[in-house]
């Protein structure tokens, strides 16, 4: 299959502010590690319909530089490295490193979870999605993305911890 490489994400990509930006918050009842660990398992991710297979391609126990591919329903194949993997703060980051259509220019994901005072804690999604298209025309394909495909993940996500 023929792979289509991307443009490197740092941390500093998901201030808010930033272009090409995407996050949502989603409280729950579930205590912050339950979350982490749920969110970095064996089937990450699979409350999210269009997400059809998240598959670690490196040997846990994960850490920084931890690697897997994702089979999303759309068609889209990517493979991600974790940048970012701070256990004690409960907060990860990867990078899209390749994907097997020339959608994005960069992509990647940062998640944070936090304690909240009443036992559960909060879960923060965030989003890098520059498109692979001219100037004028990124952010009417980022709007679309947003409205399309992060709004059901955002819809599947809160309906999976609440």
């Amino acid at each position: 299959m023929r792979t289509f490489a991307l443009q490197p994400v740092a941390d500093r990509d998901f201030e808010v502010g930033q272009p090409f930006t995407h996050r949502f918050t989603v409280r729950t009842k579930r205590s912050a590690s339950e979350v982490f660990a749920e969110l970095h398992g064996d089937r990450p991710l699979h409350w999210c319909k269009g997400i059809r297979r998240v598959t670690w391609t490196s040997p846990g126990p994960h850490a920084a530089g931890a690697t897997r591919t994702v089979a999303l329903a759309n068609g889209l194949v990517v493979h991600e490295r974790y940048f970012l993997w701070d256990d004690a703060t409960r907060v990860t980051a990867f990078a899209v490193e390749s994907a097997n259509l020339p959608l994005f220019r960069r992509f990647g994901e940062r998640y944070t979870v936090t304690p909240t005072a009443d036992g559960g804690s909060e879960f923060l999604w965030e989003f890098l999605a520059e498109p692979k298209v001219p100037g004028p025309l990124k952010g009417a394909v980022l709007s679309l993305v947003k409205r399309l495909d992060l709004a059901k993940l955002e819809r599947d996500t809160r309906a999976y911890f609440s």
